[in-house]
């Protein structure tokens, strides 16, 4: 099934509120949003066996922006670039990085980069963690969402929590990280989020331990 909340139509919104703003311009609450907006659920449209084991895994490392995660070894990655952001980032590409379950799309990971300029220097210019999760956590007409847990941990926030976006979807357990990276002169917004349905998180602990794990694997140095 086919996610309504489309992560390109996420990246299209960013890119259009960091060209409402004039370069030299203090952060403005509707960038921040528009910035958040980008993380709830990745559309399945972007997806080409299940996990062996949770200690059987692939690790993704970025050197440049220091990021590193696991995620089950059998998962299937697929990797998109929506071009490079004009004004802020330093010139850097808006990416999408996905991890799939080849037997069950539902299971699925991702990060998520998007650029940002210089003057977001910590999590706190986005607001507090309460403010970021009525972001992260979908809400609007039609859709079911309940934030379960969020943790702030030295530049990175925590989110456990569900999400039916359409009556006619299953409701979904996701996990999400979010951190800022920095190299050079370009900057980056990244959130990586590990999902599946909730039934299948209710029925397999091997699963909702894929979640737990590969997100408390998540780091940003």
């Amino acid at each position: 099934m086919i996610s309504s909340f489309a992560i390109v139509a996420s990246f299209s919104a960013l890119t259009s509120a960091y060209q409402q703003r004039p370069v030299r311009e203090a952060p403005a609450p509707i960038s921040r949003r528009s910035c958040l907006a980008l993380f709830p659920i990745i559309p399945t449209t972007l997806i080409t066996s299940s996990a062996r084991a949770a200690t059987d895994v692939q690790t993704y490392e970025d050197p440049k922006f220091g990021v590193k995660f696991e995620v089950p070894a059998s998962w299937v990655r697929t990797d998109s670039t929506l071009g490079s952001d004009a004004q802020g980032g330093g010139g850097a590409s808006r990416r999408i990085i996905l991890f799939v379950d080849p037997k069950d799309n539902n299971n699925n990971a991702f990060i998520a980069y998007t650029p940002v300029r210089g003057d977001y220097t910590s999590l706190s210019s986005f607001g507090t963690i309460d403010y970021v999760s009525h972001t992260i956590v979908p809400e609007g007409p039609g859709i079911e969402s309940e934030l379960l847990d969020s943790v702030s941990k030295p530049n990175s926030y925590y989110f456990d929590y569900k999400v039916k976006p359409e009556p006619t979807e299953p409701m979904r357990r996701l996990k999400t990280a979010f951190s800022l990276a920095h190299s050079g002169t370009a900057d980056m917004l990244v959130a990586f989020t590990a999902q599946t349905t909730q039934e299948t998180y209710d029925t397999s602990p091997a699963m909702a331990d894929v979640l737990s794990s590969s997100v408390k694997s998540f780091s940003v140095k």
